[in-house]
């Protein structure tokens, strides 16, 4: 017997730790509906089944809405394949080393031919073990195992040989467990947080700009109350693109360096100081926009949109970008492999505009409001980089 211990483990544990295959801990089955069941057999109101796409992401549904269901008739034949609250579902292709937990919401459901169900035995703890088999070791361990050219594909036999290493005392098991389900329940809720923000940010868009053909926004601040004028991108401001190329990219460079994604690279030198919005040429176009006022080096096929007049808020631009330009880009863009941005789109780009003022308190208003959403982001990063680290360092 192969005796191993973690890096960390929580106070009070001290039995060794041993390896088994995930075939002698658990009972393995794959749902039976390849053959068995039809589109035409499900029916609106029955008993879920679980399939493939419905946990690609390690979370179960937890309504009906939307996943295929069969009859009480069918259920009955297929009763067998009943899931249990504390079983483990795997995909049978595709994302293969990806695991959910079934949770009290999901006991009774059904599972289709496409996934493999795995029942522990009594010794194990199921919270535990879908944890162990989350850890980088379990999931490349399936990975290579795996068969399949185009999409990996496993069968019970394969997730049968996976090797697994648990505490023998199972109160460890079940103090793993429930620790990393707080760590993951503290994830959900700040994720949650997340979205309301951004929800948010996605209704204050919608109503603090005005609608085509309305020269007001539906909410204002307090005091303004004048018709919004319409200017072109090109009058308003300076639009040009960057001399710079991914090779200039430094990772330990002084400045931000600009490309043609979301994420900002570094560079050794600087193209441009002052305020401005960068916005990629190609690609994700209408998604993507940075607003900076400093040093910073753009790639070729960057548009910087900068020098904005004098009764122009920069920021103010930025937000009414997020909300109108997209329709209008996509509307004119250059179709080649990817989507692509001229600068005639930008320069000719119709914007409305209200006073130096108003403009102002908007744009300070919206980007208080992503500054949360980025705090809240980098909390969610940090919460999940903080759970990688445990599975790495409680695990054997």
């Amino acid at each position: 017997m192969e005796v191993n211990v973690p890096e960390i483990r929580l106070k009070g544990f001290t039995e060794p730790w041993i390896q088994r295959k995930l075939g002698e801990i658990a009972d393995i089955r794959t749902g039976p509906f390849g053959s068995t069941l039809h589109a035409e057999d499900y029916v609106n109101d029955g008993i879920p089944i679980i399939t493939t796409e419905h946990f690609k992401s390690g979370m179960l549904p937890k309504e009906k809405t939307d996943i295929p269901q069969v009859s009480d008739e069918d259920y009955k034949r297929l009763h067998s394949y009943t899931l249990n609250t504390d079983d483990i579902v795997f995909s049978r292709v595709g994302s293969v080393d990806i695991n959910a937990l079934v949770s009290d919401i999901q006991n009774g459901w059904l599972f289709s031919g496409r996934v493999l169900r795995v029942r522990t035995h009594d010794n194990i703890d199921s919270q535990y073990l879908h944890y162990e088999l989350s850890t980088v070791r379990a999931k490349n361990d399936v990975i290579s195992r795996a068969v399949g050219q185009t999409m990996p594909s496993i069968n019970t036999d394969i997730l049968k040989e996976t090797t697994i290493f648990f505490p023998i005392d199972v109160n460890e098991q079940i103090a793993i467990g429930e620790f990393l389900h707080a760590l993951d329940e503290n994830i959900t809720l700040n994720e949650k947080k997340l979205d309301k923000l951004k929800q948010l940010k996605k209704g204050y868009l919608q109503q603090m700009f005005p609608r085509v053909g309305e020269v007001a926004p539906k909410v204002r601040f307090e005091g303004f109350d004048e018709p919004w004028s319409i200017r072109a991108l090109g009058e308003i401001s300076k639009i040009k693109t960057g001399a710079s190329d991914v090779q200039d990219a430094n990772p330990n460079g002084e400045f931000p360096f600009f490309v043609r994604s979301e994420k900002i690279e570094r560079s050794s030198r600087y193209l441009f100081d002052g305020e401005a919005i960068l916005v990629p040429g190609e690609g994700r176009i209408g998604d993507i926009y940075h607003y900076v006022n400093g040093k910073f080096d753009f790639h070729q096929r960057v548009y910087k949109i900068s020098d904005f007049a004098k009764d122009v808020n920069g920021k103010f631009i930025l937000y009414t970008m997020q909300k109108t330009f997209k329709q209008h880009a996509m509307t004119y863009t250059v179709k080649a492999t990817v989507d692509s941005l001229r600068l005639p789109m930008l320069v000719g780009f119709n914007l409305q505009l209200p006073s130096l003022q108003e403009q102002t308190a908007i744009g300070n208003f919206f980007y208080n409001l992503d500054s949360q959403i980025t705090t809240q982001s980098q909390k969610v990063e940090q919460l999940k980089e903080l759970k990688a680290a445990y599975l790495q360092k409680m695990f054997v």
